[in-house]
C-alpha cells in the first residue's frame, strides 16, 4: 500500500536551463536520508509542463534509476490528450514505476466522460493508478460520486490525491463514497493541512520537498499515536 509523505521531486536547471542532473541527485539523497516513504515525478511542483517529452522521460528514468528500488516511485503522466498520457504511462511501466499519478487534461479541458474515457484508458496500462484532483483553473475536479464511480468501476485505479477545497473535508467525503473501492486518499497543497488530513483518514501526502525531514518526522509521530 501506498502511504506516508511521498516527496514531489522538484526538477533543478542550470542558468542555461538544462537540467541539474548533479542538484538532482543530491535532492533524491537528501529525501532518502529524511526517511521519505516515497517519491513522486514529474508533478505540478516539478514544473513538468517546463520539459520537453523527451526529458519529461529523461527524468523518470533517472529517478527510478537513482531510486533504485529502496522506496516506491511514482510517475506523473498528465497529458494534454489521452494518447500523450497514455504514452508518458507505458513508458513509466517498461522502466518500473510502481504506480501512476495524474491529472485529467490540463489545457484543453475534457468533457466529464472525456475525463472518465482518460482514467479508464490509463487503468489499462496495469499499475495502480492515482487521480489527482486538483481544483481549477489547472485542475478538473471530480465530485466525490464520480470519483468513486470510477473506483468502482476500474479496478487499477486505486488512488486519489485530493485538492480540491476546503481539502481535509474532502478527504473525508471521498473515503466515505468511495469506501473499500479507494485503498488511499493522499492530501497536497504542500502538507500545510498535514495533521487535519490525517485525522480525516488519509494515507498520506504529496508535497514539494522544501520540508522532507520535518513532514516525515511529523507523519511517523502521527503513526505512532503521538
Amino acid at each position: 500500500m501506498f502511504a506516508g509523505i511521498y516527496q514531489i521531486l522538484h526538477t533543478p536547471f542550470t542558468d542555461a536551463g538544462e537540467i541539474d542532473w548533479e542538484s538532482f541527485g543530491a535532492q533524491i539523497d537528501f529525501c532518502l536520508k529524511a526517511g521519505i516513504h516515497g517519491l513522486v515525478t514529474p508533478a505540478m511542483a516539478s514544473e513538468f509542463f517546463t520539459l520537453s517529452d523527451a526529458e519529461r522521460c529523461q527524468v523518470v528514468e533517472y529517478v527510478l534509476s537513482t531510486a533504485n528500488r529502496r522506496v516506491p516511485v511514482l510517475v506523473g503522466v498528465q497529458g494534454l490528450t489521452e494518447r500523450i498520457a497514455l504514452a508518458f504511462a507505458e513508458h513509466a511501466a517498461a522502466h518500473g514505476a510502481d504506480g501512476l499519478l495524474a491529472m485529467p487534461p490540463y489545457l484543453r479541458k475534457a468533457s466529464i466522460p472525456g475525463v472518465e474515457s482518460y482514467y479508464r484508458q490509463l487503468a489499462r496500462v496495469g499499475l495502480p493508478l492515482m487521480i489527482q484532483n486538483a481544483p481549477a483553473p489547472v485542475g478538473t475536479p471530480l465530485s466525490p460520486r464520480a470519483l468513486a464511480d470510477l473506483l468502482r468501476d476500474e479496478p487499477a485505479i486505486e488512488y486519489i490525491k485530493e485538492e480540491t477545497l476546503p481539502e481535509p473535508r474532502q478527504i473525508g467525503n471521498t473515503i466515505k463514497a468511495a469506501g473499500d473501492a479507494c485503498r488511499g486518499v493522499f492530501g497536497g497543497q504542500g502538507g500545510v493541512y498535514l495533521i487535519d488530513e490525517w485525522r480525516r483518514g488519509s494515507c498520506g501526502n504529496m508535497p514539494a520537498c522544501q520540508a522532507t525531514d520535518v513532514q516525515v518526522a511529523m507523519w511517523d509521530l502521527l503513526e505512532q499515536g503521538d
